[in-house]
């Protein structure tokens, strides 16, 4: 489209009559009316003005498609830090939706509907849905879950490939193990709602989740692997007294969500899967 063209498809965005416009970069509306149909162009100082009174950037509306690095991660950064909404988290997990439609090679106009692309299918019924999404190819995936729990996760894989974080798999099993035992979940679940440095003794968790005395080091001995409390010595009336301070953690939950997906028997909004690989070499 000519920057006429796109001048007038924005203005008819924002609502704006050519009246309207005009007024706001000081100008006649047959200045704006020539510039639509292209028998001139603005001035120079008037184009980051018209942008700003259109909401698009320039590149958008000159249509420049050769946007560098720096550039996006400019555009993303100035916007979220001029953006005075209070939930920002929802706004960039908005963004890397859009992100994620990139990686198919959905332009924004394309973001409904069904279609072929490389033999590979894909889905799209819009932002907004609670279906999730992902994709898994040869050099990472990415995992996108909406509705109750929706979060964005991309995993970009390692030149080594991710076998040497996971070696063996006896720390992850033995996390697990943890996170499996009933009672160890009560405490858990405690810690996670207590807060930060909340401080108890043995007694008092056995009350409040109610765990038999016999269980209580074991649990202990779970939370401190997974590192949710540390361990307080202190002496009372010249007693040796142990105590414990609460250290609830963000890759707990986080855990816990992604591990919820096991579960999750939704559609996806966008799918695609051309990985052949094994995913540990």
């Amino acid at each position: 489209m000519s920057l006429g063209e796109n001048i007038k498809k924005y203005r008819l965005k924002k609502k704006l009559t050519q009246e309207q416009l005009a007024n706001l970069l000081f100008v006649s509306s047959q200045a704006v009316s020539k510039w639509e149909c292209n028998e001139n162009f603005p001035d120079g100082s008037l184009l980051v003005p018209l942008a700003n009174a259109l909401g698009v950037s320039l590149d958008i509306l000159f249509e420049n498609n050769n946007i560098c690095f720096n550039d996006a991660v400019r555009s993303v950064s100035t916007f979220l830090r001029n953006d005075k909404s209070e939930n920002k988290f929802e706004i960039v997990r908005s963004i890397c939706w859009h992100l994620q439609e990139a990686l198919f090679g959905i332009h924004e106009k394309d973001s409904f509907g069904i279609r072929e692309d490389d033999n590979d299918i894909i889905y799209k019924c819009g932002v907004g849905t609670n279906n999730n999404s992902y994709i898994l190819k040869e050099n990472g995936f990415t995992q996108i879950s909406n509705g109750r729990s929706p979060y964005f996760a991309v995993f970009p894989e390692p030149k080594d490939g991710w076998a040497q974080t996971i070696e063996d798999g006896e720390n992850v099993r033995k996390i697990f193990e943890c996170f499996a035992d009933i009672d160890t979940m009560k405490a858990v679940l405690f810690v996670q709602k207590a807060g930060i440095e909340y401080v108890f003794d043995k007694e008092h968790l056995c009350q409040k989740c109610e765990i038999d005395n016999s269980s209580i080091d074991r649990v202990i001995s779970n939370l401190m692997y997974v590192k949710l409390i540390s361990e307080i010595k202190t002496s009372i009336d010249n007693e040796e007294h142990i105590l414990y301070t609460t250290a609830p953690s963000h890759k707990v939950i986080s855990l816990f969500l992604m591990a919820h997906e096991f579960y999750y028997k939704g559609g996806y909004s966008t799918q695609i899967h051309c990985r052949k690989t094994p995913f540990l070499k």
